[in-house]
């Protein structure tokens, strides 16, 4: 067997509960924030379904990307300590010349090992989880069922996402790390980082954001179907610098291993120290929620239409999410050379 698929198979009893922690962690956050909005139980089917719908292949696909990055990270580093070589004869050899000759294309990035038909599986499994809870008396222990079933869907997607595509993508790392001859330059850079972590992270964040403003926003209207504009100004400040948290943490972690390879390369940034990257991140939610308080106060709005309220908390969390993406990705560029022999820390 390679060398190199053994350094693989060796990386998942430790990821199997990466993934698993990580599939409990982002299901239950989720469930906090509804478990903490009115209203808790009523039924608002259209509002099940799409949090199902959403949140599987969200979760699923957030989760296989955090794990195969590291994965790949590890392998590469372990591969690099102990000099192993691609035989062209082998499998894994043949795997890494056509890796080799498609990396123009940035084929080490995650995002690209996870299919559509994947994707389309995971709407439709949360579309019969939705179907079960909505058949259900919808007591807050077929709640909890719910959330269960959403864990354990990422989980199982997550880890299946992770089998097939763990040793392909492991080869393009190492073979892209062995073979990186010429960085990408910078029009090249800003088309990776919005190809693979503005958008599909922005996507991910907002559309998950988005069950959680039509349940919010749902429950504090009044009659009327309005609501206040100060809910709306505090529930753009915190879900604002969650969004923003969350994406600086996520992507400054997973994008490093791109930054190394070459394929993240941005110059003229000058450099970012940790504290002035938090206190970026955390300025950011603050001066949207400045923003709306202002504008409320210029044309003297007392009160949304609960469609208006989700459309303006939807349009500061795509900024939040970006602002998050942006400062990571400044952040890494801001560092040490792609050089560095600490890579071995990613």
């Amino acid at each position: 067997m390679n060398q190199l698929t053994e350094l693989v198979r060796a990386q998942y009893p430790s990821y199997l509960l990466r993934t698993l922690l990580l599939s409990l962690f982002e299901v239950v956050i989720v469930a906090l924030l509804f478990l903490l909005t009115k209203p808790y139980f009523e039924s608002y089917q259209v509002f099940w379904y799409l949090l199902c719908l959403i949140l599987v292949p969200a979760c699923g696909c957030s989760v296989a990307v955090n794990s195969l990055t590291k994965i790949a990270s590890q392998v590469m580093v372990q591969a690099n300590k102990q000099s192993i070589t691609l035989e062209p004869g082998s499998e894994d050899g043949k795997a890494t010349l056509a890796a080799t000759s498609a990396e123009t294309s940035a084929e080490t990035s995650a995002w690209q090992y996870i299919s559509w038909k994947k994707v389309v599986l995971m709407v439709g499994t949360g579309l019969l989880i939705a179907l079960c809870y909505s058949a259900s008396a919808q007591t807050f222990d077929d709640l909890l069922m719910l959330f269960c079933a959403l864990i354990i869907a990422t989980f199982l997607f997550a880890n299946w996402i992770i089998l097939n595509a763990a040793l392909p993508f492991s080869i393009a790392v190492v073979s892209a790390f062995r073979h990186r001859r010429q960085v990408y330059d910078e029009a090249q850079s800003v088309d990776h980082i919005i190809r693979f972590h503005l958008l599909p992270w922005s996507a991910i964040a907002v559309t998950t954001l988005f069950t959680f403003f039509v349940k919010y926003y749902l429950g504090l209207a009044d009659e009327q179907g309005y609501v206040e504009t100060g809910a709306v100004v505090k529930s753009t400040y915190i879900c604002g610098a969650v969004v923003a948290i969350w994406l600086w943490l996520e992507v400054g972690q997973i994008a490093r291993l791109e930054h190394i390879l070459g394929h993240i390369n941005l110059t003229g940034i000058g450099h970012i120290s940790d504290s002035e990257a938090f206190s970026l991140v955390m300025a950011v939610p603050l001066v949207l929620a400045v923003i709306v308080a202002a504008i409320n106060g210029f044309f003297d709005i007392e009160h949304y239409r609960y469609q208006t309220a989700i459309a303006v908390s939807m349009l500061f969390m795509l900024l939040a999410a970006f602002a998050g993406v942006s400062i990571a990705i400044f952040k890494l560029c801001a560092s040490k050379a792609l050089s560095d022999p600490q890579f071995e820390n990613t």
